[in-house]
């Protein structure tokens, strides 16, 4: 921890996170935030610091998850890391809020495999795939790939018993 706190030299999450591997995760969180919040952590575009605080105490993330996500303030690359480490206590409601929220039709792809790859009850996985093909069907927009998604949408649903 005393060496967190001499940082000078911004750090990568995973660097940090390897630093903090034996610290109780009361302590590891306060070293996270305090190196966030001195500008010491080390981001790229997409990634955000609540997917390192996550895996450390997602009971402490959460709120701040949520508020962020409801305010569209996560966007499809961030939600789309963030979703890799949360766990099944919170993923359901993280994916449903992504899909209420995400508007872009460039992130309609990383939700769809988020919600294929999630560990979550089936009937959670079929509600969440029909909103994202409403959401799909009905863009207004540029978007490429519109109708490769909507298929692949409905071959996911196909495999739920679910006919388009």
């Amino acid at each position: 921890i005393e060496s967190c706190a001499g940082l000078a030299q911004p750090v990568r999450p995973v660097q940090l996170q390897q630093i903090l591997k034996d610290v109780p995760k009361e302590k590891a969180y306060a070293v996270v935030e305090d190196v966030v919040a001195r500008g010491l952590l080390l981001l790229d575009w997409g990634e955000t610091p609540l997917a390192l605080l996550a895996s450390l105490d997602e009971e402490r993330a959460w709120p701040e998850i949520v508020k962020l996500i409801r305010n569209g303030d996560i966007n499809g690359f961030r939600a789309r890391e963030l979703a890799q480490v949360l766990s099944s206590n919170h993923l359901p409601e993280f994916l449903d809020l992504w899909t209420e929220q995400t508007k872009d039709a460039w992130y309609f792809e990383y939700l769809l495999k988020a919600i294929q790859a999630a560990q979550i009850e089936a009937d959670t996985r079929t509600q969440l795939l029909l909103r994202l093909r409403g959401k799909v069907k009905s863009y207004r927009g540029p978007f490429k790939n519109q109708d490769e998604l909507a298929m692949a949408i409905n071959e996911a649903l196909s495999s739920h018993g679910i006919r388009h």
